[in-house]
């Protein structure tokens, strides 16, 4: 099973809050795919023990995104981007739109303009 690194916000995949995430890869990944959610993912090493996964998590929608969209179209559906924020788990955060793009450009290397693969997920029992 492949495995997804949630390292960065382990605690709202633990307590089950976030249901979307955005990666600069994954371009491949398709809805109905199973992935351990796991904290942390590194290459294996002659001496390193794989992570036991947190929980299971089934892949709903997958699409390419600008990452601007979360506040770029807030005249157009000002409801889109607060609704992610709250989706990536950051709902206990008062964090706005725009915090949460430089925050994923940050993390990544990427500018507003760069598209992720927005992916869409529920958890399995």
């Amino acid at each position: 099973m492949r495995r997804m690194s949630f390292e960065m916000m382990t605690d709202a995949i633990r307590d089950r809050s976030k249901t979307v995430t955005r990666r600069p890869g994954w371009k491949n990944l398709k809805p109905g795919e199973i992935l351990a959610a796991v904290e942390k993912c590194m290459v294996f090493e002659e001496g390193y023990e794989a992570q036991e996964s947190i929980c299971t998590i089934r892949v709903v929608s997958v699409r390419r995104e600008p990452i601007r969209r979360l506040w770029s179209e807030a005249r157009a559906d000002p409801g889109y981007g607060p609704s992610e924020v709250r989706k990536e788990g950051l709902g206990e955060y008062d964090m706005t739109c725009v915090e949460f793009s430089l925050r994923l450009c940050s993390a990544f290397g990427l500018r507003a303009k760069d598209e992720v693969t927005r992916i869409e997920f529920e958890y399995v029992t």
